[in-house]
């Protein structure tokens, strides 16, 4: 009977953790909870809003939450979003060419990434933080980091 008890209670805390809510406003998808934002700021600005929440800058680790994102942005449409560009989680800050997600340091899988044609780009040696564009498709673009774009937020 106390094996039982016990055996129930880890359950339900297993439970409990991934069926966790979402915050306010987050819409969830597998293991992470995400919420597009109607703002706009830098890079880093995002980066602080986000963590305001707990959460980070989203980062695209599947096909499959690359696909979820494109249609979460794809419900509001283009007009919806002014300059069409959403702020993720991943820079070359430290070292040209070499893109890392900020929030965990793991190296972007190249099989992962997607890239807008001729990007990146770093155009005047001043393009260090990933977007991704709705001009472009919703593939990704290296900008400038001080540029005001919306963003995305991740809650794990």
């Amino acid at each position: 009977m106390l094996l039982r008890l016990a055996l129930t209670a880890v359950l339900t805390s297993v439970f409990a953790a991934v069926w966790a809510e979402c915050p306010n406003g987050f819409v969830r998808h597998d293991s992470s909870c995400y919420k597009v934002f109607h703002i706009k700021g830098s890079w880093s600005e995002a980066k602080g809003y986000c963590n305001i929440f707990g959460a980070q800058l989203a980062s695209i680790q599947s096909e499959r939450e690359s696909s979820f994102l494109s249609g979460l942005l794809g419900r509001d449409g283009l007009a919806a979003f002014n300059p069409g560009r959403f702020w993720l989680d991943a820079t070359d800050l430290i070292s040209e060419g070499d893109w890392v997600w900020a929030g965990n340091e793991e190296h972007v899988d190249s099989t992962m990434a997607h890239w807008a044609p001729g990007e990146p780009s770093d155009t005047n040696h001043a393009e260090h933080c990933l977007a991704l564009d709705f001009t472009k498709g919703l593939m990704w673009t290296d900008e400038d980091c001080e540029l005001k774009n919306n963003f995305i937020c991740e809650f794990q």
